[in-house]
């Protein structure tokens, strides 16, 4: 989904939840995540936790979320943990520029294997 598209579905109302709730939804984003949580203006969306990190390969950022896991459930409870993930095991920035990282399927292995782990 484009940054656009994610922006005006942001903006759209949405119905309150009824019952009672048993587990917070959780987004964890890289770096694009920084910009979209300052647009969220719906009290049911502000309900939402956002847990940005950005810059990681897979490795580091799987560490990061175990540790943050561990600590947050204590504090928040169950959650529901949405995924949306740019990683950064396939490029690099090289000045104005990215490039691949990888000519080959690794990258894509590695990536898939840690997104099963979550």
């Amino acid at each position: 989904m484009s940054n656009m598209k994610l922006l005006k579905q942001i903006s759209k109302p949405l119905p309150s939840p009824t019952g009672q709730k048993t587990h917070t939804p959780v987004i964890l984003l890289d770096s694009k995540g920084t910009n979209l949580e300052k647009k969220v203006s719906n009290s049911t969306k502000k309900s939402i936790r956002w847990w940005i990190k950005s810059g990681d390969t897979c490795n580091k950022g799987f560490e990061w979320l175990e540790i943050l896991l561990k600590s947050k459930h204590r504090r928040i409870g169950n959650i529901w943990l949405y995924v949306w993930l740019r990683i950064c095991d396939f490029t690099t920035k090289n000045k104005k520029y990215i490039d691949l990282t990888a000519n080959d399927d690794s990258a894509i292995d590695k990536a898939s294997k840690y997104l099963e782990k979550i």
